[in-house]
């Protein structure tokens, strides 16, 4: 089906010198944040974004907030517009710019009916630039009255300082069913550019954790225009920490306001902070030159470690015992043992302690550090540790599972979640807008990100089957991956707690499996289908179940805690899972349920939003499968790092879930 536009003739305009359209002067609106439902939208919403800071919104008539539109994530809802009495999005630049309507959604909710509308561009001073009617679901071109949307591209473009106004007039349909969403447009320099550049932000790829002496940095530094980059080269960079660092390249990346900057620290001990130099030569398309005074610098200030020899450090603590080394981020562990001194080392076993195998021991966190072992036991009056450090060549695995909810447009803080947890592949759940993510993301690293219904990976995707997607990781590695998304409701701890459901395990099962088990079968068929496991192929499923684990819900959990309503459940969504051999990556790492509940839900969004009558719990999961995969780490993601469920907390944290992130150590390719 196609969309039928007519376009108006484009009135004349004065001869303008026109700059050409550059990536970073555009402004997409795709909701107001914070997000509630039917709220009005703010009159000068979109006003002065940082893309197009001199260019003005003003929404004139009944505009209302709408979020997770009909699955399609938030809108702006037009609503009861007629050719009578339309409702408008006035643009209006400053003197010297003129605006460039690049395109605009128009989307249809599931039985809106016989839907048409009229939209019209016209500019205050040109009147009717362009006009069309939009019909792709009326019930000519859509009998099942399905909804939808579909992008109109206009593309025009007023004169100096001319308001472009955007009107809408329903014709016929349901009054409330019709939205329109991702209105872009861009700025357009019309007269000569005297503004100087600034630099808007220089990020590291770190996140400004301390990193060893043998690491390189790689800044991202953004400027607030587009800029010459024949005049951006490693010698207008320099450390301002101690002691030197060597600039070793300047790169443009797909934003041409963006360069990344590649830093190496000296082999010693001492700090990192990327600084432009006073003599820097840095200017813009129009040759204005960035100004130095006062030096410009990161604000974050990295601790460079020295990459220290590998000493294994043994302490007892009571019975058990801790141990320690400094790891390397290429690396990873095992712990040997033996009670014979009369053997090398390198013949030693790794050292197992009835379920404890310590292998595959990954570094702690991304760019590596102290790893502690804690708490390890030794029964034996005589025996002798060593360590063993072995090459990664790139068999972890870093696998993140999260209900993102209302973080959906917060792509600064989705990419620091990502970046700071070292994400390679997620999992997302509650995502409107997964390409806007991807950009986001490219943008932010300089490199190609990949993504397959909610699944974004930072390795290409070369198969899908259902709901899952094969990833390539390595030229003889690849991974299937699923990602799932269950029932809400009716949730089962909740009927417990009102007492809806009997206190029987019986019964909750019944109830559970009647909300979820027709999605957990359907889950369990596209794993199979893929022919994954047939082919040895090692599987990893992300996702918000809306249901608890069997392996949460024990008679010893129970019997921990006080709550009235806690019994023993073997939940058969995630016993479903382990029939069929995936392992819960959480629960593998932390066996111990009452002591490491490892809760998700829920963080509370915004914080400190938890009632005290609310029932916390692990509903969000990460499983794999498949020879030789081990599960070295698994942590959570949240808001509030004082709470024990949170391990790694993020300041303005968007989601009332917790994310789940585990690491994985894959096989060999021998195995």
């Amino acid at each position: 089906m196609k969309t039928r536009i007519q376009f108006l003739p484009i009135a004349s305009l004065a001869a303008l010198a026109i700059a050409t359209v550059s990536a970073d002067a555009t402004t997409t609106l795709s909701g107001v944040v914070p997000t509630t439902t039917n709220s009005s939208v703010p009159a000068d919403h979109g006003s002065n974004e940082l893309a197009t800071p001199n260019i003005a919104l003003n929404w004139v008539g009944n505009w209302d907030q709408y979020s997770k539109w009909d699955g399609r994530g938030d809108v702006y809802q037009i609503e009861n517009s007629s050719i009578a009495s339309p409702i408008k999005i006035v643009l209006t630049p400053d003197s010297g710019y003129a605006v460039d309507l690049v395109s605009f959604d128009l989307d249809e909710w599931v039985g809106g009916g016989d839907m048409t509308l009229r939209w019209t561009i016209s500019g205050d001073r040109s009147g009717t630039l362009a006009s069309g009617a939009w019909d792709s679901f009326s019930i000519a071109n859509d009998p099942a009255d399905a909804g939808g949307r579909s992008m109109i591209r206009p593309n025009v473009t007023g004169s100096d300082g001319e308001a472009l106004i955007l009107s809408f007039a329903q014709t016929s349909g349901d009054g409330t069913y019709l939205a329109m969403d991702n209105l872009t447009f861009n700025q357009v320099l019309t007269s000569p550019d005297t503004t100087l550049p600034t630099v808007l932000d220089i990020v590291d790829d770190k996140s400004g954790r301390p990193i060893l002496d043998t690491e390189t940095v790689v800044y991202s530094v953004k400027f607030s225009e587009v800029m010459n980059a024949t005049t951006v080269d490693v010698g207008d960079f320099e450390n301002a920490g101690s002691p030197a660092a060597t600039i070793e390249s300047v790169t443009p990346t797909g934003n041409p306001s963006v360069f990344d900057v590649t830093v190496s620290p000296e082999s010693v001990s001492g700090t990192l902070q990327l600084q432009i130099k006073s003599s820097a030569d840095i200017q813009d398309l129009s040759g204005n030159a960035l100004v130095t005074t006062p030096l410009i610098a990161d604000s974050e200030v990295i601790i460079v470690r020295l990459n220290i020899g590998l000493t294994l450090k043994i302490r007892p603590n009571d019975s058990v015992f801790d141990f320690s080394w400094f790891s390397r981020p290429d690396k990873y562990y095992d712990l040997l043992s033996r009670t014979n001194l009369a053997t090398p080392s390198s013949t030693w076993s790794v050292y197992n302690y009835g379920e404890n195998l310590y292998e595959n021991i990954v570094p702690s966190g991304i760019t590596g550090g102290w790893t502690v072992l804690s708490g390890v036991p030794c029964d034996d009056h005589q025996r002798f540790f060593a360590l063993r450090e072995n090459d990664l060549d790139g068999r972890i695995l870093r696998v993140l599972s999260w209900n993102i909810w209302s973080a959906d447009a917060n792509y600064a803080k989705i990419k620091e979640v990502i970046q700071t947890t070292g994400a390679d592949i997620i999992g997302f759940q509650e995502l409107g807008r997964v390409s806007s993510v991807v950009n986001s993301l490219e943008t932010a690293t300089g490199k190609d990100w990949h993504s397959h219904g909610m699944i974004i990976s930072r390795f290409p995707i070369i198969g899908t089957s259902g709901g899952g997607a094969q990833i390539q990781i390595k030229p003889e590695q690849t991974v299937w991956v699923f990602n799932v998304h269950f029932a809400p409701y009716p949730y089962q701890p909740y009927d417990l707690r009102d007492r809806k459901l009997a206190q029987n395990e019986a019964v909750v099962v019944s109830a559970a499996e009647k909300v979820r088990g027709g999605q957990a079968d359907s889950l369990v068929t596209a794993i199979t289908k893929s022919g994954a496991m047939a082919a040895g192929i090692p599987i990893f499923v992300t996702g918000d179940f809306n249901e608890p684990s069997h392996l949460d819900w024990t008679q010893e959990a129970a019997d921990a805690t006080e709550r009235t309503y806690d019994l023993k459940v073997e939940y058969p969504a995630s016993k479903k899972m382990s029939s069929i051999g995936l392992v819960d990556a959480f629960r593998k790492v932390w066996p111990n349920e009452v002591v490491r509940p490892g809760y998700t839900w829920t963080s509370g969004a915004p914080p400190p939003n938890v009632g005290a009558s609310e029932v916390h719990d692990r509903i969000d999961f990460v499983y794999y499968w498949g020879t030789g995969v081990q599960a070295s780490d698994a942590v959570t993601v949240g808001f509030d790092k004082t709470n024990t469920n949170t391990d790694i907390a993020i300041t303005g944290y968007p989601s009332d879930h917790r994310a789940v992130l585990a690491t994985f150590v894959l096989p060999k390719a021998s195995q």
